[in-house]
């Protein structure tokens, strides 16, 4: 694979930093060490799915690794920062149940996909289309923002926050 030769190498250096083997990367994301270890040799694309699994674990910058792989695309990144900043803003306000019940649907959202994205006969994975994996973005950049909220009103020591988790 020659359109990015950087993306597997990077995402080894962050696995290994991490103190992380294949197979604990598989526990904690769902993303196989068999398709881990063709993507840091880059012998495979990641898709944004594994990406965004992969930049949380390791907390990396999706948005960079998503350059990485489409090119940088100034719109894509604007549409990024747009959902991301306006998941926040919803999530800042939010209780904190109301942002568990939304991480909870959007696991569901993906549970669907997942099994969208498969031939029925074969069992074998599809390509998404443009639309779907527009979709996926928009999932796990709400994802990530909700997450980061989470993290940010525990670590400020809201007893609401500590008490939903």
């Amino acid at each position: 694979m020659t359109d990015g030769p950087s993306i597997g190498r990077r995402l080894r250096l962050a696995r290994l930093e991490a103190g992380l083997s294949m197979r604990e990367v598989e526990e904690r994301t769902g993303v196989h060490n068999w398709t881990l270890s063709l993507v840091e040799r880059n012998k495979q694309r990641p898709s944004e799915r594994t990406l965004a699994r992969l930049a949380e674990l390791y907390q990396l910058d999706l948005g960079e690794f998503l350059d990485l792989v489409e090119g940088p695309d100034e719109a894509r990144r604007q549409e990024f920062a747009r959902i991301h900043k306006a998941t926040r803003k919803w999530a800042s306000g939010a209780a904190p149940e109301e942002i568990v019940d939304r991480l909870r649907e959007i696991a569901r959202e993906y549970v669907d996909l997942d099994a969208a994205a498969t031939d029925k006969t074969t069992g074998r994975a599809v390509l998404p289309d443009k639309e779907t994996r527009a979709y996926e973005h928009e999932l796990m950049t709400q994802r990530v923002a909700l997450r980061e909220v989470l993290a940010e009103r525990v670590e400020a020591g809201d007893a609401e926050v500590v008490a939903a988790r």
